[in-house]
């Protein structure tokens, strides 16, 4: 994984001739559409959440929008594998896997790719400086409830 400016910098390895300045644009990222509220709540809370440890800026508006959905997604056919469990029966009294549980894994898939390029994972965050105590660090909560 490519070290940040920063990182150089506190690793006292920056040269400026190598270096140069990282070009990460500021800001709040915004949906790049109409979120339902379920959705926009996904967005809110992760858009606030990465940016204040200065993982997204303003244009990662697309993929935050993107994983929101898929968590919306993963919600409710969590929902209906919840309440109607994984198994379906069918018109023949045949047991097949239920709709939703293809729909949640593949929620899921998304999900963990979109959280990687975020360093949403443990793995992914090894070489990350985000100024956060392990103690209090709020990826770790996101991603123990992401799998009850």
């Amino acid at each position: 994984m490519k070290k940040s400016t920063a990182q150089h910098h506190l690793d006292g390895t920056y040269r400026a001739d190598r270096h140069g300045e990282d070009n990460i644009p500021t800001g709040t990222p915004r949906p790049s559409r109409k979120l339902s509220e379920a959705a926009q709540a996904h967005f809110d809370r992760l858009a606030d959440m990465l940016t204040s440890h200065k993982l997204c800026s303003s244009v990662d508006g697309d993929a935050l929008t993107i994983l929101a959905e898929s968590w919306e997604i993963y919600d409710l056919a969590q929902e209906q594998i919840s309440e109607h469990g994984i198994i379906a029966i069918s018109a023949k009294d045949l047991p097949y896997p239920a709709p939703w549980l293809g729909a949640r894994n593949k929620a899921w898939e998304q999900i963990l790719k979109l959280m990687r390029r975020f360093g949403m994972t443990p793995t992914d965050r090894t070489g990350i400086d985000c100024g956060v105590d392990e103690e209090d660090d709020e990826f770790e909560a996101l991603f123990k409830r992401s799998l009850q």
